[in-house]
């Protein structure tokens, strides 16, 4: 078992409420219906069974030649901010600004230095060491 299914193994219960892998603790599942699903509670470091505490963007805005956002920052995850001029191509997310493992949670900015004169899109991934 990897060291992520060690953990999750060990979170499931304490935030599913059982250890099996099915119904409302399956990886796949949302039991507080906030369109996360527990996997990726698990990785964002939410709480399952909270609706009010899922992995959003909290605030975004132009911030003098950059673009901002802030995320509710977790205990020991990191952040990528990833821009594309084309959302519907996965290949085309390029990395622009990172936010590395936290100690405390706390609001966390990310800032794009040299956004496009045009339009782009934006999504912050959250992740474990």
């Amino acid at each position: 078992m990897s060291k992520h299914g060690f953990l999750v193994a060990q979170w499931r219960p304490l935030h599913v409420g059982n250890a099996d892998y099915t119904g409302p603790a399956a990886n796949s599942a949302d039991p507080d219906g906030d369109g996360t699903t527990n996997l990726d509670e698990f990785i964002a470091g939410t709480f399952p069974r909270n609706p009010s505490d899922a992995f959003r963007v909290t605030a975004s805005a132009r911030s003098g030649n950059g673009f901002r956002v802030t995320v509710p920052g977790k205990f020991d995850r990191s952040y990528q901010l990833v821009r594309s001029v084309d959302p519907g191509s996965s290949a085309d997310w390029d990395p622009v600004a990172s936010a590395g493992s936290t100690t405390a949670e706390a609001p966390r900015e990310l800032t794009d230095p040299a956004p496009p004169a045009g339009r782009a899109f934006y999504r912050v991934i959250a992740s474990m060491p």
